[in-house]
């Protein structure tokens, strides 16, 4: 009797174990992932950068301070530049006006996916933006995800929620670097210096240089003067 049921329980055991295989190969065919259904549901987004820093897969999502998902991916994509793009590239490099750069053309960048997974987080997808940043200078950068804004009657649903068909494309707000600082300096500089050549032109002229070096020679003697009268009353 005790040996029937050893029998039974190592049928069963074996009948277990060819399931559990037989459903872990289905879901591997299948493409799907089997633990994922013990997972929050997520979504996917997509952000495109030109620079990402220390960003890598696993940095975390958070609004506020608050974690709301993580990247899942970084790679170097080829792009359609929007107009918005190309007025900031314009701006920012004189040299992409000769080359002729226009809405349309393909640059490289750098695409970034990452799953929102946190079930009460709304985001209007037009206004919202992400952004790189950072605790501090020595530690990896994360994302910062501004939701947006949306007026009371148009309140969208939570984004987990939504489903889209495609992962939405969730506009940056790029770091102003030191090339971007210099780059939008420039016209300002370019400004100054005319300024200062018009000075030059018609106050820093010959006769005014000449008028001030007499100024400057009264001044020194009439302080001379006055500092002998005194000498003598003494």
């Amino acid at each position: 009797m005790a040996d029937y049921r050893k029998h039974e329980i190592i049928t069963g055991l074996f009948v277990v174990a060819a399931v559990i295989v037989f459903s872990i190969f289905a879901f591997r065919v299948g493409d799907a992932d089997l633990f994922g259904l013990f997972r929050p549901r997520s979504i996917t987004c997509r952000s495109y950068f030109d620079d990402v820093g220390s960003l890598a897969d696993g940095a975390q999502v958070k609004v506020g301070g608050r974690s709301v998902g993580k990247v899942i991916g970084v790679r170097i994509v080829e792009r359609e530049l929007e107009p918005a793009e190309v007025e900031r590239l314009v701006r920012l490099h004189e040299d992409k006006v000769e080359r002729g750069v226009v809405a349309g053309m393909l640059r490289q960048a750098i695409e970034v996916r990452f799953e929102v997974n946190d079930p009460d987080l709304k985001i209007d997808v037009a206004g919202a933006r992400v952004s790189l940043a950072q605790d501090s200078p020595l530690t990896p950068h994360f994302l910062e995800l501004d939701p947006g804004e949306w007026a009371p009657d148009a309140s969208p649903r939570p984004l987990v929620e939504s489903a889209p068909a495609e992962p939405p494309v969730i506009r940056t707000r790029e770091a102003v670097g030191l090339e971007d600082l210099i780059s939008a300096a420039r016209p300002v500089i370019g400004k100054l210096d005319a300024i200062l050549s018009k000075i030059d032109r018609r106050v820093l002229d010959d006769k005014n240089v000449e008028s001030l070096g007499r100024f400057v020679t009264d001044v020194s003697n009439a302080a001379a003067s006055i500092k002998g009268a005194a000498a003598d009353l003494e």
